[in-house]
């Protein structure tokens, strides 16, 4: 009885290291690589290219810089940079520049404009949208001295020297009641020369019959003005009335046919304590 019991303990023990056995095979972890450090080469598709981003490279024309942190091939401004215009220096300020002078930039700058038609960037009174003048300058820039074959006749032909009647009349007035009132009738001298500094120039002499205080027996002027191509007069009429009276008035009227003719009226104030502006009404006609 006491052998059966060793033989069975014995088979019981053999059993467990059997089953030891098993289970140590069983959870043993499988073998690590030969090179557990050695990194993977990167395939030549996996390769970095150009233009990748980097670490801190700025965007270019055809993308991102690469690792060195350098700019793209167009720099900084990108694919998407302006489109530069011409733009032409205005130095008379007149809105009209020289199409000889010009700069291109995204942006106008300063004394420069777009518009390139002005035929003489010197002059303000020069440009595409003047009024042509009996002057011998091509004013408007439309490549045309005087205007047209018959206007630059018609400026030619009133060149030349002209006398005649000068009127000067003003008055003070209270409604239509005259309080005070100058009359000085005298002659005028005029020149039309196409060429100079003031194409039309001249001087003005008159007497005064009246007694009116402050006002001078003998007064003296002078005028000035331009003639269009259409014959209108325009000018300034400069007045002495008497002492510390002296005034500037704008005139019309026309010049056509070797005669200058003007009738215009204005305002002024004798002294700062008039009571209200005094009428002036300015006549001359002159004829070469």
């Amino acid at each position: 009885m006491r052998r059966l019991q060793l033989i069975t303990a014995c088979s019981f023990f053999a059993a467990l290291t059997v089953l030891a056995c098993t289970s140590e095979t069983e959870t043993t972890p499988s073998a690590a690589p030969e090179n557990p450090t050695e990194e993977t080469t990167p395939t030549e598709n996996e390769e970095e290219q150009p233009g990748s981003s980097g670490s801190s490279g700025s965007s270019g024309s055809s993308g991102s810089s690469g690792s060195s942190g350098s700019s793209g091939s167009s720099g900084s401004s990108g694919s998407s940079g302006c489109t530069k215009t011409k733009w032409y220096q205005d130095s008379d300020n007149d809105g009209f520049g020289s199409a000889s002078k010009f700069v291109e930039e995204c942006e106008k700058p300063a004394g420069y404009v777009a518009d390139n038609k002005d035929c003489d960037d010197t002059k303000a009174d020069v440009k595409p949208t003047a009024v042509e003048y009996c002057d011998n300058v091509d004013t408007n820039c439309d490549g045309q001295v005087n205007g047209s074959a018959t206007e630059a006749a018609a400026c030619t032909a009133a060149a030349g020297s002209y006398s005649g009647t000068f009127t000067i009349y003003t008055a003070e007035k209270l409604g239509n009641i005259v309080v005070n009132q100058m009359s000085c009738s005298g002659t005028i001298s005029e020149t039309v020369n196409l060429s100079g500094a003031k194409v039309v120039s001249g001087t003005t002499t008159c007497s005064f019959a009246g007694s009116l205080g402050g006002f001078n027996k003998t007064q003296t002027g002078s005028i000035e003005g331009a003639i269009r191509l259409d014959g209108t007069f325009e000018g300034k009429l400069t007045h002495t009335f008497g002492s510390g009276m002296t005034r500037t008035f704008n005139v019309s009227g026309t010049a056509k046919n070797g005669r200058i003719d003007v009738s215009s009226k204005a305002t002024w104030l004798p002294n700062p304590m008039s009571a209200v502006p005094w009428e002036v009404t300015i006549t001359i006609g002159s004829a070469k």
